[in-house]
């Protein structure tokens, strides 16, 4: 759990599995791996906007966003408190969710840093080698049929 302030409110970052579930099923993401990095890769706010609708609670522990463009007004907020841009947000939901265990592996600090520092090769390097292998199962199949045409 993290608490985003934001003016004089105090937001509490609390993923859950329903929450992800949820989430991810709603965006069509194929895990929260790659909504994050895909989101952060590609700038796009309103991944972020939805993660922070989701895993934002109240003190009392319900939600703290019924809106998604008053999330939307809350991101405005927050950068020009802090003087930032919105792939900071980003940062601090990535670190909330690995430190309770809901990527795919728990990355040390180090490890974290770098994914985000350069998120295009974590969806990159998966995207390559997905299409390799496929188009090398293809390949192999070709030529086995190739060999019992006759």
């Amino acid at each position: 759990m993290k608490i985003l302030k934001i003016g004089d409110k105090e937001y509490y970052l609390i993923p859950r599995s329903r929450k992800i579930i949820e989430l991810t099923e709603r965006l069509k993401a194929k895990n929260l791996n790659d909504l994050i990095f895909q989101g952060l890769n590609d700038g796009n706010i309103k991944i972020l906007s939805e993660l922070i609708k989701s895993f934002a609670e109240t003190q009392e522990g319900k939600a703290a966003f019924t809106s998604i463009n008053n999330v939307y007004d809350a991101i405005d907020e927050w950068k020009k408190e802090n003087d930032t841009s919105y792939v900071e947000l980003y940062k601090i939901i990535a670190e909330v969710i690995n430190d309770e265990g809901f990527f795919k592996s728990k990355m040390t600090k180090e490890e974290l840093e770098s994914q985000l520092a350069n998120p295009i090769s974590y969806v990159n390097l998966q995207e390559i080698a997905v299409n390799t292998a496929t188009k090398m199962m293809e390949q192999a199949a070709q030529e086995e049929f190739r060999g019992h045409k006759g």
